[in-house]
């Protein structure tokens, strides 16, 4: 993958959500079931707060340790951006002594 990858098109205009959950395993990105959940209806009241929510904290640790997290594009695409080596992030319980 390059450092900015698109996942999903923003042509699925209020589904993208949806599109995201069908392509990918929402436990590998770190999301959790329930706000998957609140993903199955743009009807849903929680939908658009959850799903900003899902792109504020979602993250997928690939095969070589590089950290990826979303980013929804001006149009609408759902972009993967390739954040680093995910060793290479500071450990916070460290930092804090």
């Amino acid at each position: 993958m390059d450092k900015m990858t698109c996942i999903v098109d923003g042509y699925h205009g209020v589904y993208v959500p949806q599109m995201f959950l069908r392509k990918f395993d929402y436990k590998e990105w770190n999301v959790k079931r329930v706000d998957a959940l609140e993903l199955g209806s743009p009807g849903n009241e929680f939908y658009w707060e959850t799903w900003d929510a899902v792109l504020s904290n979602a993250t997928f640790i690939d095969t070589r340790r590089h950290t990826w997290r979303l980013h929804s594009g001006d149009s609408g695409d759902l972009f993967a951006v390739d954040c680093g080596l995910h060793d290479e992030w500071p450990d916070l319980e460290e930092e804090e002594k």
